[in-house]
């Protein structure tokens, strides 16, 4: 008797999981998407697999296994929200993107977290074949770390570092409970010291430009911009420099 429960167990399991394997968008859906995107009714269907993979691949990751990401008429739940740690880490090709995070931020409605009208977008814009002027756009926003809309000396800096592979901003700054400030300072700079060489060697940290190599790179930048005698880009320079990189249209993108 126990041996039966088992076996219809299973059976059931697997329905369940061809279920979700046969999930997709209902037919009006893309034909709403359609001419919204840079994308065919086919790409559209290749780029909810992805979505649905990355939802799957997330879900499992955490052990939620009791969500499903289809409802019982097998329709797409394509409002629901996946986190940005979804798409960092269990989307191949945004995984290594330095900008991984800020590109997803952009394209959220809040904190990262993306439904599949968010990730469709995404990967609308970061396609071969989207608007030169969406690039522009969503390159300026995503180099503009501080969010004050210009490209100043510090968003340029940070971007250099990503470039390189290089990111304090994922390096933790050690929690402290000492008097002396001398050795707090001592023990703060061991503890970064060993962080950053541990990103070295797991690849993180490439080439990391010095300051002085960072200072005339940026030089140079401002002075290919519109703009006399200020250290910032806005959004014409920015797209006046791009024009002068040809190359920068076949990297800013993704392939699904």
């Amino acid at each position: 008797t126990q041996l039966l429960k088992q076996k219809l167990q299973n059976i059931l399991e697997s329905e369940h999981n061809m279920g979700q394997k046969q999930s997709k968008i209902p037919t009006e859906l893309l034909e709403v998407y359609e001419p919204l995107t840079v994308f065919s009714q086919y790409e559209i269907k290749q780029a909810w697999r992805k979505f649905e993979n990355i939802h799957k691949s997330y879900k499992q990751a955490n052990q939620e296994f009791d969500v499903p990401i289809v409802d019982d008429n097998n329709t797409a739940l394509v409002a629901e929200r996946i986190p940005l740690e979804a798409f960092t880490k269990h989307f191949p090709e945004l995984k290594e993107n330095p900008f991984k995070e800020e590109l997803c931020r952009y394209f959220s409605e809040s904190d990262g977290a993306l439904s599949f009208e968010d990730f469709l977008d995404m990967v609308s814009v970061l396609s071969h074949n989207a608007r030169k002027d969406d690039k522009i756009l969503c390159a300026f926003k995503v180099y503009d770390f501080d969010g004050d809309d210009f490209i100043g000396r510090g968003d340029l800096e940070k971007l250099l570092d990503r470039l390189c592979g290089y990111n304090p901003d994922t390096i933790q700054q050690p929690d402290l409970q000492v008097e002396d400030v001398s050795e707090a300072h001592d023990v703060e700079t061991s503890v970064v010291t060993e962080q950053r060489q541990a990103q070295s060697a797991d690849g993180v940290k490439a080439n990391r430009l010095s300051d002085e190599e960072k200072r005339v790179i940026i030089d140079k930048i401002f002075e290919e911009s519109l703009m006399s005698n200020e250290e910032k880009l806005c959004l014409d320079d920015f797209a006046h420099i791009i024009s002068k990189s040809p190359d920068f249209f076949k990297t800013f993108r993704v392939r699904i």
